[in-house]
């Protein structure tokens, strides 16, 4: 991942203020890579953080315009995230913390989220099944940053 910037490194640019920053949680380092490289190439000029874990996203929640959390991984999935975004916007008093998409090849858990058979802790924008499909990718991250653009 050389060439990307982890949570704890860089500085955050707010959505008004210029390219988007986007987090990434997951804690395979081949799906990090591939969605730094794909974002970062886009030509859309977005920040790609990146974080392994729920808790290492933590810190981060509210600094990036998007995140994408893979929703199940060992030390806390996309529930985990989720909860650290309804912390954060409840801290903040309804401040939007960000677009959320949950990334899963658990297609039976998905289709539950989907269905509204399962919840979490805050509400998810969209759901990437893997293995991804790079232009249903790049048309939800754009999507989800364009209604987040401020009107002018």
């Amino acid at each position: 991942m050389s060439g990307f910037n982890t949570v704890d490194q860089g500085r955050s640019t707010p959505a008004d203020e210029g390219p988007f920053d986007i987090l990434i949680v997951d804690d395979d380092a081949s799906i990090l890579g591939l969605l730094g490289e794909i974002l970062g190439e886009s030509g859309e000029g977005y920040n790609v953080r990146f974080a392994r874990s729920a808790s290492a996203a933590a810190t981060y929640i509210g600094r990036a315009a998007m995140v994408l959390s893979d929703l199940e991984m060992p030390l806390g999935g996309g529930d985990v995230v989720a909860q650290h975004m309804r912390t954060y916007a409840e801290a903040q008093k309804d401040n939007d913390p960000g677009a959320f998409v949950l990334m899963t090849a658990n297609k039976v858990r998905a289709d539950r989220l989907r269905n509204g058979d399962e919840a979490l802790a805050h509400p998810f924008d969209g759901i990437l099944d893997k293995p991804f499909n790079l232009d249903m990718l790049l048309t939800i991250v754009e999507q989800q940053l364009k209604a987040r653009r401020p009107k002018e």
